[in-house]
This record gives structure tokens, sequence and C-alpha cells, in this order.
């Protein structure tokens, strides 16, 4: 009898060492793949560098850099190198809304003014969901010279950033429909700050980045560039390679402030997935779409990331440009995998690649239609 049970053990540690073996193998293959993908972003001369993240089931299990963070030197980025996030920080900026939404320090459904009394009356009628959702009728910025002249100034606070569109009329009445705002994040930064009692940075810090324990993500400012491990930024145009212009992106706060390695911003949305930021209720309220009046564009209501559901399977997507970088979030949370991709230049879109590392890992597929 005691022959025969050993036996058993035997065969049960036997089949557990073959299937773990088994789901590793699988599971290197496609990382392999998943690095092959990535690379080709670099071949494709659209890039210099890249910095690249995977969280899977509660791990990261990618964190890497592609290419160059300076071809001058020859130096490649590793998985702590930062790059320019640009617009996936109103992610991050969602997160913490939703953190404060848990908290019962940020009430959705109330007027701006609730906090930030000051306001002009004309940005009263506005509620803090609104401002997540894109729905505020706050206007984006007014092409590239606009977006020049914010990114040469130096702001402390999101309040000090509000000024260049604050007194501008909105373009429609809350609700009424999508139209995508970098500004209506400086003001909902602002919001943040003044419910979260504390600087936009310091909560961002403590509530988000302490406990996900993502060290290598900051807010931009005049002395960005000589934090250490930071990518160089480039123009690419034509096959030619060239330094782009100095900016400082720190008057953009929760709407495209910061620079972070993409292990950094992966273990946020890692921490997000595994609900261990705030409870199941509100991390299903964070997806929960948008229903603008018009039946245009939907955004999540509460996150103000891209969102669709095809065959009762969620994914949810957020880009960011500008000079001397492009990033990508693409996630799919049912199934607990959010990839991120961060390039040092402007390069083609990210987000394809992104789709595509992410569905290599995806294990509720939608299954495919029949013709």
């Amino acid at each position: 009898m005691t022959s025969y049970r050993l036996s058993v053990k035997a065969l049960l540690a036997l089949f557990f060492l073959c299937t773990f073996g088994e789901a590793q193998a699988q599971r290197q293959e496609k990382l392999d793949k998943a690095r092959t993908i990535l690379q080709s972003l670099i071949e494709s001369n659209e890039y210099v560098g890249l910095s690249a993240a995977i969280a899977y089931k509660g791990e990261i299990i990618l964190a890497e850099g592609f290419g160059f963070k300076n071809i001058e030197n020859k130096q490649k980025p590793d998985s702590e190198t930062l790059f320019r996030i640009y617009s996936i920080t109103k992610t991050l900026a969602g997160i913490l809304a939703m953190k404060l939404v848990d908290e019962g320090k940020l009430d959705l459904e109330q007027s701006i003014a609730k906090v930030i009394p000051e306001l002009p009356e004309h940005l009263h009628q506005i509620t803090p969901k609104d401002l997540l959702a894109h729905l505020s009728g706050i206007r984006h910025y007014n092409g590239w010279d606009e977006w020049n002249a914010i990114s040469q100034d130096e702001c402390r606070s999101p309040m000090e950033a509000l000024d260049v569109f604050i007194n501008d009329p909105l373009l429609f009445n809350p609700g009424e429909k999508v139209e995508y705002t970098s500004y209506g994040y400086v003001l909902l930064s602002a919001v943040l700050e003044k419910a979260g009692g504390k600087p936009f940075t310091q909560l961002m810090q403590e509530k988000l980045f302490n406990p996900s324990n993502a060290k290598r993500i900051f807010l931009d400012n005049k002395d960005g560039l000589n934090r250490d491990n930071i990518s160089t930024f480039y123009d690419v145009e034509d096959g030619k390679v060239s330094i782009t212009r100095l900016v400082n992106n720190s008057c953009k706060f929760g709407g495209g402030g910061y620079n972070a390695s993409a292990e950094a911003v992966a273990k946020v949305l890692l921490a997000y997935m595994e609900k261990s930021l705030f409870s199941e209720r509100t991390y299903q309220f964070s997806l929960e779409q948008a229903k603008p009046d018009d039946g245009s564009m939907i955004y999540t209501a509460h996150l103000g990331i891209g969102a669709n559901t095809i065959n009762g399977l969620r994914s949810a997507v957020s880009n960011g440009a500008g000079p001397g970088g492009r990033s990508t979030i693409y996630m799919f949370p049912d199934d607990e995998i959010a990839v991120v991709l961060i390039g040092n230049s402007m390069g083609k879109k990210l987000r394809a690649e992104a789709q595509m590392v992410a569905e290599l890992f995806q294990q509720n597929k939608p299954e495919e239609e029949i013709e």
C-alpha cells in the first residue's frame, strides 16, 4: 500500500512538472514572438528606441528596451530607462480619480465648482465624470504653436496651468458628445489635487506609484533631462534621425506630463487589474462605457481610456504622442493583460503592435464568425 501511494505521488509530481514545463515553454514561445514584433518597430526605422512591458496574470512577464536610448553613443535602453509617455498619463490620472472615489473624497456627479469654487461660472455645470470621459466641452490644444508655447513653462501645480484655456467658451454643453481634450485632464488634475487635499504629484506617488512599486515615473520639469537613465528624444523623418526640440511637459500634469519606463506604467496597470488599489465595485465602475447624447465615439465613462466590447470581451486602449515620444496602452482587463509600449520618437502609431502582443496571451478569445 505504501509503495502504491508513493507511486501515485510520483506520478502526480511528474504530471505537474510536465504540465508546468509545457506551460513555461508555451509562455516563452509567446514572449519570443512578442520580441519579434517589438524588434520590427526598430527595424522599420520609425523608432530609435523603445521601452516595452507586459503585465499578465499578476506579474510583469516582460520589461525590456529595444534599439537605442542614445544612438550617438550606442547606448541601449533597459527596463528602467525613462521615456516621454505623453497622453497615456491620462489613464493614470483616471485611476487616481477612481482611488479618490473609492475613498469617498471625490463625487463624480457633483459640479467641479464644489471642489474649486473660484472657477469661472460657465464651468460650473461640468462634473469630474465629464472630464474623465472627454464629455466636458473644454477645448483641446489650438495647434502645435500653442502646444509648443505651454511646453516652455514650468508649473508646480495644476492650478498654475489653467489660465491658457479656463476662460474660453465651452465647445458644447457637458455630456452632449465626446471631444478629446488634454486641457480637460489638466483641469481634472486640479480637481483631484483639491479633492485629495495634497499636491497632484504627491497623490500620484502615494496612492498609485508607491502601492504599485512603480519607481521609474516622474512629472517632467525643466531639469527632467538630467535624471539618471533617461532616453534622448528624437525626430525621425525619411530615415534621418535628429534630436528633437527641448520641451517641458510639466504644465500638462494628468493630461500628458509624465516621463516613465514602460515597466513602471505596467506595474500601475497590474495593480489596477488586480483590484489592489480599490474595491471590485469601483474597478467595474471604472470600465463602464460613456453614453454621450449624440452617440459619438465611446470612451470609458470613468477612466478616459478608449473602450470596446466584442462578443462580450472588453478591451481598452490609450495612446499618446508628442515631440520625441509615442506611447500606447492596450489592455484585455478580463484576461488581466496589459501591454505598454513607449518610443523615443513620434513614429508610426503603436496600437497595432501592442494589440498583437496582447492577443498572444489572450485566453478568452472571441470565436471566429462562420461565413
